[in-house]
């Protein structure tokens, strides 16, 4: 698997596993972590984002095992969505500042249920195989 392809599924698994961490400290009404834990998304974000936004759109052309990303792999729009998350998660962030817990809660939601839709999705099992197929033939 190329080294985009391994970015994106560490971004899927990163961005999924503070998900999962926010949800959790909003269920539990436990705000000033969730608003602290947002700039560690923010941080993961912004260090990840730039060198994978360059690859994504523009591969080196000299480099042999860059190639760009599938489009039946990335979703349509992913780059846009992924450059509007770190404005969705700071939106999120004010909210808990206000101390605006119920729309936080909403907002909250609004952001998974994008991030689920958006998100590029795990390769079918199927695919697997002819994806390693594929990667040892080139």
């Amino acid at each position: 698997m190329d080294n985009l392809k391994q970015n994106i599924r560490k971004w899927n698994h990163d961005i999924l596993t503070h998900m999962i961490g926010i949800t959790y400290l909003m269920d539990m009404q436990r705000y000033p972590e969730a608003e602290r834990y947002c700039e560690k998304i923010l941080n993961s974000l912004s260090s990840f984002s730039e060198t994978f936004r360059t690859r994504a759109t523009s591969p080196d052309p000299d480099s042999v095992s860059e190639s760009p990303v599938p489009t039946d792999y990335l979703p349509e729009g992913f780059i846009e969505y992924q450059e509007k998350l770190p404005a969705e998660i700071t939106a999120f962030q004010t909210l808990l500042q206000q101390k605006k817990y119920p729309e936080a809660h909403y907002k909250l939601h609004l952001l998974t249920t994008e991030f689920d839709n958006r998100r590029p999705q795990p390769v079918p099992a199927d695919d697997i195989i002819k994806n390693i197929v594929d990667e040892v033939r080139n």
